[in-house]
């Protein structure tokens, strides 16, 4: 970086004018132009990016790519996450020719991202969950590893979400029982088929008195709908002859299959589609697991996971619910 005493000194010469004051600013830039601050390099690489005019011209295309495209991808944070990796492959290279092919090969990479507008799908073992808001790190770490283990040990897809929430003891830990719910339909009484309906008496909304909270698990235009209604619990008496208007009726339920539900900056999108609802009980708090049932892309959004304590109220077309978001948790892919 030029000094504030030489441009004094060089603005007291007669003859040095504002061109060539410019001109010289510029060229001390230029020496250092890479997408960092070259006076705060310390590695052994950033160093050799910073003398070499050729590298850092790379690094300020790459940058300006990198940036470009985190504008257009549908998943931002995993472009940053892949992003970290290749650094750390790129911090191993020893000379300028690794260097060179290291940027190039990136380059073209981020080009293709940016047009294709996601980051391309990858291997389970070059996927990972990442935590990307947490206000309780015991807990929501506690279940970002249960989900890590799954992954690598059978990995997940469509239809692993009953499998993970079954096999589970913070999950089991709800004591569901079979529940059934009548309706009326061409002057008949029809009731719910026997998968579809469960029960169990448990504290949902966490004000320490029990609620009885019927789950049920329809199927909508052939897709997998999860619904919680929270009854008194003194209807844990009567749970194979609950009516579906009341369900419907009640004043505390969730179902989100006819909202979206908004999210904080922390997640970087504005709502999601949270159809899959698992109750689960950590250390005597009750939380609900809310899953995605499809991916909004499906190369790194395998699975958006929002761990959140239900307050009370109705999520429906008309939401007037309260909910206090704890954990966001997202399946990414790393990059090659």
């Amino acid at each position: 970086m030029i000094s504030l005493d030489l441009i004094r000194a060089l603005v007291g010469m007669q003859r040095f004018t504002l061109f060539g004051m410019v001109t010289l600013l510029l060229a001390a830039n230029t020496a250092c132009a890479a997408s960092y601050d070259c006076d705060k390099a310390s590695t052994k690489v950033e160093k050799m990016i910073c003398t070499d005019p050729e590298l850092s011209k790379m690094d300020e295309k790459l940058g300006s790519s990198y940036h470009d495209a985190l504008k257009t991808v549908s998943n931002p944070f995993a472009l940053r996450l892949q992003q970290r990796k290749w650094m750390k492959l790129r911090n191993q290279c020893t000379d300028k020719s690794c260097l060179e092919a290291a940027y190039q090969g990136r380059i073209d990479e981020i080009i293709a991202i940016a047009k294709e507008k996601r980051v391309p799908a990858l291997h389970a073992a070059d996927q990972t969950y990442a935590l990307l808001m947490s206000k309780n790190d015991k807990m929501c770490n506690y279940m970002r590893n249960l989900m890590e283990a799954d992954l690598h040990q059978i990995g997940r897809g469509y239809g692993t979400h009953d499998r993970f929430v079954s096999t589970n003891d913070v999950f089991n830990a709800v004591p569901w029982k079979p529940a059934r719910a009548s309706f009326e339909n061409g002057g008949k009484k029809h009731y719910t088929e026997d998968w579809q309906l469960k029960g169990a008496l448990f504290d949902l909304n966490n004000d320490g008195v029990l609620d009885f909270v019927v789950r049920d698990q329809s199927m909508l235009s052939g897709l997998r709908v999860d619904r919680l209604y929270m009854l008194d619990q003194s209807n844990a008496n009567r749970a194979n002859s609950l009516t579906i208007k009341e369900l419907f009726e009640s004043a505390n339920q969730l179902s989100m299959d006819q909202v979206r539900y908004f999210l904080s900056s922390e997640s970087g999108m504005d709502s999601a589609s949270l159809w899959l609802l698992s109750p689960f009980i950590y250390q005597d708090v009750t939380y609900i697991y809310m899953q995605s049932l499809y991916m909004d892309d499906e190369a790194t959004a395998l699975d958006f996971v929002v761990i959140s304590k239900y307050l009370g109220g109705k999520f429906k077309r008309q939401t007037t619910g309260r909910m206090e978001d704890v954990c966001y948790i997202q399946r990414l892919a790393l990059g090659k």
